[in-house]
Order: C-alpha cells, then structure tokens, then sequence
C-alpha cells in the first residue's frame, strides 16, 4: 500500500478541495486513480467515487439543516444546476433537500436546547410530528437526526 496515503488526515477538505472527483483527488494526493481506489477499497471499503458521494451529501445535508439554500447549498458542493443538485440529494436520503432546510433552524434549536441527548430527539420528534402531521417530515427528522448524530460523533 502507498505509504503516503497513509499519513492523509484531512480528507474531507482534499475531497472539496479536489471538488468531489476521485481522479481529481487521486491526483491532488500525488496518486494514481488505481492506487487511490485499492487504498479507499482497503481501509475504508468502498470506492472512492462512493465515499466521496457520501461525503458530498453529508455536507449537503449539514448545510441545509444550517439553513443554507438549496441553490447555494449546490454552488457549495460544485453542482452546475440545482436542479442536479435536488436529483442526487433526493435521490441519496429519500427527501427533497428543502424539506431539509425549511426545519434545519426548527431542528437546530430543538437539538441545542436538548443537547442532543435520546430524551431530547425523541421530545422534538413529537412536537414535529404533532405539528406537520407526521408523514413526509418523519422522513426529514430522521434524515437529520442521522446528520445531527455524524456530526457529534465526530468531536
């Protein structure tokens, strides 16, 4: 295996950085493609096309639940439309991504004032179904409780 992989610590800002493109990141880390895909295949399990998909729609969803627009939430992460950018995220998480934005300010505050804690989530749960009527927006919750937890599972 390439040692100079292994020493890459920051790979989330190569992959905006190298904006998402695995040839592009493999290049930005002074590697073949080849190479890159049998370190990613190796140490993470999964290609790199498919983890820096990931990536993209995890930072996607971030910036919605900040309450970042759609359209600037798609100049952000480099799509050229979007409406491209609408296709892939609904494609990934199963909702329109404004869904996400519209409650990411009702979310954020709920998650602040809870700390994140189970109690917490299951209480905000509640209020949002009781006052959207559930359906779509379980949907929406879970998406974003499943960014909200990423998030501080890293820290």
């Amino acid at each position: 295996m390439n040692t100079r992989l292994k020493h890459v610590k920051n790979w989330t800002e190569l992959a905006k950085e190298s904006n998402w493109s695995a040839g592009k990141l493999a290049e930005v880390c002074g590697v073949s493609l080849r190479t890159l895909q049998r370190h990613f295949l190796a140490n993470v399990g999964v290609s790199p096309k498919a983890w820096l998909a990931e990536q993209r729609q995890r930072q996607a969803a971030e910036l919605l639940r900040k309450g970042v627009s759609v359209k600037e939430t798609s100049i952000e992460l480099g799509y050229k439309q979007p409406t491209n950018f609408t296709r892939k995220y609904k494609s990934h998480w199963g909702v329109c991504p404004s869904l996400i934005q519209a409650s990411g300010q009702i979310l954020n505050a709920q998650v602040t004032a809870y700390n994140n804690t189970q109690a917490a989530a299951a209480a905000a749960k509640q209020r949002q179904l009781n006052a959207c009527g559930g359906g779509q927006f379980l949907k929406v919750f879970i998406v974003v409780l499943q960014c909200i937890l990423t998030h501080y599972s890293h820290l």
